[in-house]
């Protein structure tokens, strides 16, 4: 009886997240075409990434394909932790059930936390100016 539980509640995360990625990628970001750059560096791309058409055209790209996949990240860390409160509710007093639970939850804000200072890290650990 408890493997069917488990089971059941595996399959309705896997739909949720389904559901989450597929609402983010139909509604997030549109699928036309947008230009990267300016001047000789201008150049069209196929999935509208966010570039702002100023400056390098790669770095247009790159801070672009960044704002892509935060939203990428955002669901997937939501996602976790949404499993992890449906482990932690389903553990039902089960020491095991329970800290496996809890360490997805603190790995999810873990990963979290370093996503939102990633960039400040990497600013202090190349301190060039590609970042900026």
């Amino acid at each position: 009886m408890q493997t069917f539980k488990i089971k059941y509640i595996k399959k309705i995360s896997v739909g949720i997240l389904t559901l989450m990625t597929a609402f983010t990628l139909f509604t997030g970001t549109s699928l036309a075409s947008t230009t990267c750059g300016k001047g000789d560096s201008q150049y069209t791309t196929s999935i509208d990434l966010g570039c702002s058409s100023q400056g390098n055209g790669i770095l247009d790209l790159l801070f672009g394909i960044i704002q892509f996949l935060s939203y990428g990240v955002g669901i997937v860390i939501s996602a976790s932790i949404i499993i992890g409160g449906l482990q932690y509710i389903g553990s039902q007093g089960n020491a095991d059930n329970t800290n496996h639970a809890i360490n997805r939850i603190r790995n999810s804000l873990i990963a979290l936390l370093l996503y939102i200072f990633a960039y400040p890290i990497l600013n202090y650990v190349l301190p060039t100016a590609v970042l900026k």
